[in-house]
């Protein structure tokens, strides 16, 4: 009876034993597992410290960049918002900038340099009427678009936020079923009225009619919303991508100016090679603003360039830049996409992951 009941009771303190090990392990995995948890939390919090670090940093290269007699004075591809000492790089001052045991890169555009970009070198949508935004027309032309469509879209562009013109819906309502796309995220676009007000976001553009995720593909990279009032459009003709200068130039030739669209064709190759220097390549420190003494430029492109000229901005305004931060240790990232109004050093557009 006694070995019977010592066996009962050796049995119930194994099988105690037992669910006692299974409950630690259960236990201090959890809590690894917590841990985990909790470091990736400091690392990600880190990583976004560094973020808003290098956010500041760059206000504060925009705030240099405005005290400096030279560089204040313009603005190019290479160095666009900030002033950059002699034999300098960008890189010097935006690429992996050391905080304890992170970093940030401030990088814009695609393919990836580093500084800001310019805002002011695209065409800023809420700058069209319905006396320019033939040169919106001419950018969707450039991207493939026909023609008598092109002038279309550009037109609704315009009714979208101008609430004395017809509306976008209605115009709209008067084209084939079959070109009635699909607006974001899959809505029709006959439900949706005129915004009348400015864009608020480049992807608005697909509320326009005969807009596809194609064209808006190639078209996004060449416009901006910023400033969200304004009375005329205004390039930096020193930034401004090649297609957005070709708009500009095509929409400049014509008959008011006596020149044809051959002349704004090589009025831009010509610009486009003075822009960039002896090294042929853009974004590098022989780039150059453009003056029309310097330029081997016909009478013809002469005209157009003073025409185009008279929406030329030499100085940038908005700026758009992101920031990288990295933890040291695992390399956790967090990003800022901003873009700053450099007059006041606001934020007009923010974004954090």
């Amino acid at each position: 009876m006694k070995h019977r009941t010592r066996g009962s009771i050796l049995i119930v303190v194994v099988g105690m034993l037992g669910l006692l090990i299974l409950l630690t392990v259960s236990v201090g995995r959890r809590a690894n597992q917590e841990l985990g948890l909790i470091k990736y939390s400091l690392q990600k919090v880190q990583a976004r410290y560094l973020a808003w670090g290098g956010f500041y940093y760059a206000l504060n290269a925009m705030r240099e960049d405005a005290l400096d007699e030279v560089s204040s004075r313009f603005d190019n591809s290479y160095t666009c918002g900030f002033r950059l000492a002699e034999d300098s790089l960008p890189e010097s001052l935006f690429k992996e900038i050391k905080v304890g045991n992170g970093w940030f890169n401030v990088t814009t555009g695609d393919p990836v340099r580093y500084g800001m970009g310019d805002e002011d070198g695209k065409l800023n949508l809420n700058a069209l009427t319905l006396q320019n935004d033939r040169i919106f027309a001419e950018l969707l032309m450039i991207a493939g678009v026909q023609q008598e469509q092109a002038e279309r879209m550009a037109a609704d562009t315009v009714d979208w936020m101008d609430e004395n013109t017809q509306s976008a819906q209605a115009s709209m309502a008067q084209q084939p079923q079959q070109q009635q796309a699909e607006g974001p995220f899959g809505y029709d676009k006959k439900q949706f009225s005129a915004k009348n007000r400015p864009f608020d976001q480049v992807y608005e553009l697909m509320f326009i009619d005969g807009m596809t995720p194609a064209i808006y593909e190639k078209i996004k990279p060449l416009v901006t919303v910023f400033p969200r009032r304004s009375d005329s459009v205004k390039i930096n003709l020193a930034t401004a991508p090649l297609n957005v200068l070709l708009a500009l130039a095509k929409y400049s030739s014509g008959p008011l100016t006596n020149t044809s669209r051959d002349d704004a064709d090589s009025l831009i190759s010509k610009l486009m090679a003075f822009r960039i220097g002896e090294d042929r390549i853009i974004g590098t420190a022989d780039d150059q603003t453009l003056e029309e003494s310097k330029m081997p430029l016909t009478m013809s492109e002469q005209v157009i360039f003073r025409a185009m000229s008279l929406m030329e901005a030499k100085i940038s305004r908005f700026l758009a830049f992101r920031v990288s931060g990295f933890e040291g240790n695992n390399r956790r990232q967090s990003t800022i996409d901003a873009v700053i109004d450099r007059e006041t050093l606001t934020v007009v557009s923010w974004r954090n992951n």
